[in-house]
């Protein structure tokens, strides 16, 4: 997936617990989740149209992660 990633701010080292789930040219996190607990981070904007899958990664965590309803 094409990530657009507006900033050149990096996490440098990730904190016990966590893994690499995405990664770009820049950033060797861009995407990050923890081992055990549901919790999922990502430092690119999938909002914008520079990402073309952006929205499908949006709604797949709402409605599939979040559980949230769609409308």
């Amino acid at each position: 997936m094409h990530a657009y990633m507006s900033h050149f701010d990096k996490l440098v080292r990730l904190p016990s617990g966590l893994v690499v789930v995405a990664k770009t040219a820049n950033s060797e996190f861009a995407g990050i989740a923890h081992q055990t607990k549901p919790m999922f981070r990502i430092q690119f904007h999938p909002e914008l149209k520079h990402a073309p899958r952006g929205s499908e990664l949006l709604r797949n965590f709402s409605v599939n992660i979040y559980k949230a309803q769609p409308n």
